[in-house]
């Protein structure tokens, strides 16, 4: 049977393979077109032989038609540039000024931040100083540094990072803290934007920035041209870039180029801009002739008019105070008091005076009132915290007038004032008044500050004025170099001759460290090293002394915490026994309370027997035996009731022996606890007082450490090699 079986299975094995290789060679021979020509062309071309059968069949086809398409992929784009303007995914335009971190980007594990700090040229605005990348655990950054304008950080200018790419284009202005960071964002997505947040995901702004509010911008600033403002903006920005049109606006209007006098009537220029600039011509110039050129019998045109052009005036008055007016001079201005900076029509800019202590009988500028108008503004500093208060903002625009202030903080009282900034569009100076227009100010040249360097250090006067030139970075702030010098020179003495290797170093114009470490082996500096070899040495051995009392301080506050901890647990053992014999107490008067009330319940009962045996024996007495026998039963009864009575009342004294005992017990035990819990605090106290110490006593160590060290340094320096 087993053989007939395995016969069986054999042959349909064979069957059901036979039948696949037929299937496959059938679809391989149709697929494969007939190598030899037809006789006839055929309507159709047939389609190019493949050049091997495929591995695997093709999949059979669908009954019904398949679903939705799947959704294409969409750009999405976000850009962060200037002080920042944003334009988000949704494309929505709006203006971001707050200063710190924040996140413009974050889906998932990726998250991208921008560090926004103050911005100079644009006032109370910000700008972008660095951007951070965070990809899972790995991070990516980069920032620009403010005062040289180069970037630092491991960010390349254009990354990937999966669906998103980001760039970063640097931009460096001339003043500090405008070196900033434009930042573009490109996003892909075919779900939308699904779980994105941040600055580039806002849809509605709370100000977005439109184009009706540039061109109500360009009005108030540039009232009489300020179709052609937009139109000089365009070439640079483009249409789509609001936030460059208003910043450009901000900074500069459109003027009128100067118009000659031409006989051509096609020379008349006109106010609206083309839409491409013209070339400029190069003409020759012409000698002014005295009689006025005559023009041809046909055309009779008037005599075209120059329009004015405006200039930017501007003033300044900083420190205690510096003077710098429009017409570019310098001078002081020391008095204290009320002084009017700017006076022009209903505009009108005044300063408060006070006394400076930094600066001896100087003043500095401690209020700033200002009147447009009708309308007053005012800000005044306090001299303590130095805080600003008042209704006149860090920036004040009225007409032709810019108003600009910043705080000063001094290090010593009375020295925190304000530094004024006052520019004034206009063609001319006239009907202008105030210390701004002063013209015969004596002008405060650096000569004039290198005779009074001269005069008042006559040795180190050169080295005075470098140190000054240092401070004041430059040699255009001539008042702060003036002030550095007598400031510096006051203190500064003649340089004595002894051969000591300060009076040498001070004739070399150096301090005693450089001198003696280009003159190491002359004896001055030899003395001054075997000094710092004492001073290292005393530091050293008190560096030792300290770290034994720190050592000692710490043995001592370990012992009294290792005391401290045995008392507590004393005292929580004790605590525990007190609580038992509470618990005991409590019980036993309990049961002391249960065995009164059944001594009362007995009395009780003896006494209603007592009383009706005497009821009985007056019966008896009157009646008969029976009588008789039930008083002798009830008087057993009594007496037996009185027994027990008496047990109940031995039981009573007993529980409330044991009772107070037990309460004296516990209150002695309680007191012992809080001995004990005194004793643990008094030892707690006593330890940590000898940790500060010891702590204190390590300070000391490293101090002295440190100072031996640099007095090692110095001894090694001055040429010292024995040590």
């Amino acid at each position: 049977m087993k053989s007939v079986l395995f016969f069986v299975v054999c042959l349909s094995m064979t069957a059901v393979i036979a039948q696949t290789y037929t299937k496959k060679s059938k679809s391989v021979l149709q697929t494969q077109p007939p190598t030899w020509p037809t006789q006839s062309p055929t309507k159709n071309p047939t389609r190019k032989p493949t050049q091997a059968p495929t591995g695997s069949p093709t999949r059979k086809p669908t009954q019904g038609p398949t679903g939705s398409p799947s959704r294409p992929t969409e750009i999405y784009e976000c850009g962060l540039t200037g002080d920042p303007h944003v334009r988000s995914f949704y494309r929505v335009m709006f203006s971001h000024y707050e200063i710190g971190t924040f996140t413009v980007f974050e889906k998932g594990n990726l998250k991208v931040q921008t560090l926004q700090g103050r911005s100079t040229t644009w006032g109370s605005r910000s700008s972008i100083h660095a951007l951070t990348v965070t990809s899972g655990e790995q991070t990516f950054a980069v920032s620009v540094d403010q005062q040289s304008c180069a970037t630092t950080g491991n960010l390349q200018a254009e990354q990937d990072f999966g669906d998103v790419k980001i760039k970063w284009v640097k931009e460096c202005n001339d003043k500090v803290g405008d070196r900033l960071l434009n930042v573009y964002l490109t996003y892909k997505s075919d779900q939308g934007l699904k779980g994105v947040s941040g600055v580039c995901a806002t849809k509605t702004p709370p100000n977005p920035l439109t184009w009706k509010h540039v061109v109500t911008r360009s009005k108030e600033k540039c009232p009489q041209y300020w179709e052609e403002t937009l139109n000089m903006y365009t070439e640079k920005c483009g249409s789509e870039n609001l936030g460059c049109f208003l910043d450009g606006i901000f900074q500069k209007c459109w003027e009128p180029p100067a118009i000659t006098r031409t006989t051509s009537p096609s020379s008349m220029v006109s106010r609206s801009p083309t839409s491409s600039p013209t070339p400029r011509r190069r003409r020759r110039r012409r000698k002014a002739t005295s009689s006025p050129t005559t023009k041809p019998p046909t055309t009779t045109k008037p005599p075209t008019t120059k329009p004015p052009t405006t200039k930017s005036f501007k003033c300044k008055l900083r420190g205690d105070p510096h003077v710098t007016s429009f017409y570019g001079k310098k001078f002081n201005h020391y008095k204290t008091g009320k002084f009017t900076a700017f006076k022009n029509g209903n505009i009108v800019v005044h300063t408060l005076q006070g006394r400076s202590k930094s600066w001896g009988s100087r003043s500095t500028i401690h209020a700033i009132y200002a009147q447009v108008g009708s309308k007053k503004y005012a800000v005044t500093i306090n001299q303590k915290n130095c805080k600003t208060s008042g209704n006149l903002k860090r920036k004040l625009v009225a007409g032709p007038v810019t108003l600009s202030w910043q705080p000063r903080c001094g290090k010593k009282r009375n020295d925190r004032h304000f530094n004024l900034r006052i520019t004034y569009k206009a063609a001319n100076l006239k009907s202008v008044s105030g210390v701004c227009v002063k013209k015969s100010a004596p002008k405060l040249t650096y000569a004039h500050v290198v005779q009074v360097a001269k005069r008042k250090c006559r040795g180190s006067w050169y080295t005075t004025l470098k140190w000054a030139k240092s401070r004041c970075k430059s040699n255009r702030h001539v008042g702060c170099l003036l002030d550095r010098v007598r400031r510096k020179c006051s203190k500064t003495l003649f340089c004595c001759k002894a051969k000591t290797a300060k009076c040498l170093a001070c004739a070399k114009g150096l301090s005693v460290r450089k001198y003696c470490k280009k003159h190491s082996r002359t004896s001055p500096c030899r003395v001054v090293a075997r000094k710092y070899i004492k001073k290292a040495r005393a530091a050293s051995q008190a560096a030792r002394l300290d770290n034994y009392n720190a050592r000692t301080l710490a043995a001592k506050a370990r012992r009294y915490q290792r005391s401290a901890r045995k008392l507590k647990s004393k005292a929580h053992r004790l605590r525990r026994r007190v609580r038992i014999h509470r618990k005991r107490a409590q019980y036993h008067g309990k049961a002391a309370t249960r065995a009164a009330k059944q001594f009362r319940a007995m009395v009780r009962k003896a006494r209603a027997q007592a009383g009706q045996s005497k009821s009985y024996s007056n019966k008896i007495k009157k009646h008969c035996r029976k009588w008789k026998r039930l008083a002798h039963h009830h008087a057993r009864r009594a007496a037996s009731h009185y027994k027990q009575a008496n047990r109940k009342l031995q039981r009573l004294r007993k529980s409330k022996k044991y009772h107070k005992m037990y309460l004296l017990n516990a209150k002695k035990l309680s007191r012992q606890v809080t001995k004990l819990f005194r004793r643990a605090a008094q030892h707690s106290r006593v330890a940590k007082h000898h940790r500060q110490r010891a702590r204190s006593y390590s300070r000391k160590a490293t101090h002295h450490r440190e100072v031996a060290k640099s007095a090692k340094a110095v001894a090694v320096i001055h040429g010292h090699r024995g040590f």
